[in-house]
């Protein structure tokens, strides 16, 4: 009798998730911000992606909202619109059919959170650090 692999679901093909499932993500984490009125900054090679204008990839899709628009009301309002939402002293995170989400609180100042740039993407308006390149080169230092 010949065993039953694991295969891969929901755009899956191994650790990695098609475009589909980041844009599904994306979607989904700029519908439950635009409920609440949150503003937010694409972070990592979810911004990358943006600023090249390429398909998304990597294993999650990443976004930044800074502490002092990160109220009582919104961290309420995630609590009823996400209660599967992880929550630690970072951030937050979820999935969306299996794709990690992770919204990071932003509690220093930084430059290139100062000014941010805006860019069409994907069938949306987003925000990104600017300038991009600073923001890359410290991408692993935000808190």
């Amino acid at each position: 009798m010949k065993e039953k692999q694991n295969t891969p679901q929901n755009g899956q093909s191994g650790n990695k998730f098609d475009n589909l499932a980041h844009v599904m993500a994306l979607h989904d984490i700029e519908d439950l911000m635009d409920r609440m009125l949150c503003p937010f900054i694409l972070l990592g090679t979810t911004a990358k992606s943006c600023i090249e204008m390429v398909d998304l990839t990597g294993d999650k899709i990443e976004v930044g909202v800074k502490a002092k628009q990160f109220t009582k009301e919104i961290t309420e309002s995630i609590k009823v619109y996400k209660p599967e939402a992880v929550w630690n002293d970072n951030g937050i995170s979820y999935k969306v059919d299996g794709l990690p989400v992770y919204i990071k609180i932003i509690h220093r100042n930084y430059k290139f959170f100062e000014y941010l740039d805006q860019r069409v993407y994907q069938y949306g308006d987003y925000w990104i650090p600017n300038p991009f390149y600073k923001y890359w080169k410290a991408r692993f230092l935000i808190q």
